[in-house]
């Protein structure tokens, strides 16, 4: 997926948290503050990382 879709939608994600939260309770557990951390065995995509690191939360 292109970089740029995915920093659009990080961002639409991170702006929407509580929105996002009320969908399904699985996702009460995502902030845009930790959501970079927990990714598991696969490696950030670049896109999400952009977004991350330009709104302060990934050094």
């Amino acid at each position: 997926m292109a970089d740029d879709l995915v920093d659009a939608r990080t961002e639409a994600l991170a702006e929407n948290e509580a929105r996002f939260h009320e969908v399904h309770p699985q996702h009460k557990f995502y902030g845009p503050n930790v959501a970079w951390k927990n990714v598991g065995a696969v490696p950030l995509h670049p896109g999400a990382g952009r977004y991350y690191r330009e709104m302060g939360y990934l050094d």
